[in-house]
């Protein structure tokens, strides 16, 4: 299975989680844990602190913005990203390398110093 497809498994796992009261670190973890047989994929932090960077943000329907990530980088690229695509929709139809690059060119982490090895689950 493909890597991206595996992070968004696991938001769509954690989100039903979450639809049926779990906090949402503890959902992602648990999502995390059911569907990465690798310790290493269950415990990457890119993909996690972009999800709970967009709960922290208010952009995940269910859960009340909050804090639940000590991230800024993982989830400023997330939250950049989403602002993206509400201002056009047609980046919706990008793939996450495309978007990575659109996301870099508003992203002030980004702007200063680029991530030459691009998104790194961010952007599912």
């Amino acid at each position: 299975m493909p890597e991206a497809r595996i992070w968004a498994d696991i938001v769509l796992n954690a989100m039903e989680q979450i639809r049926s009261g779990a906090d949402p670190k503890d959902s992602y973890q648990n999502a995390a844990k059911l569907l990465c047989r690798s310790e290493s994929m269950q415990k990457k932090p890119c993909p996690k602190a972009a999800f709970l960077g967009l709960c922290e943000d208010g952009y995940v329907k269910g859960v009340p913005k909050g804090v639940y990530t000590r991230s800024t980088k993982s989830k400023s690229y997330a939250v950049d990203a989403v602002k993206l695509l509400i201002s056009n929709p047609f980046l919706g139809r990008l793939n996450s390398d495309c978007l990575w690059r659109e996301m870099a060119k508003v992203n002030v982490y980004l702007s200063k110093n680029p991530r030459l090895n691009g998104s790194q689950g961010e952007m599912i």
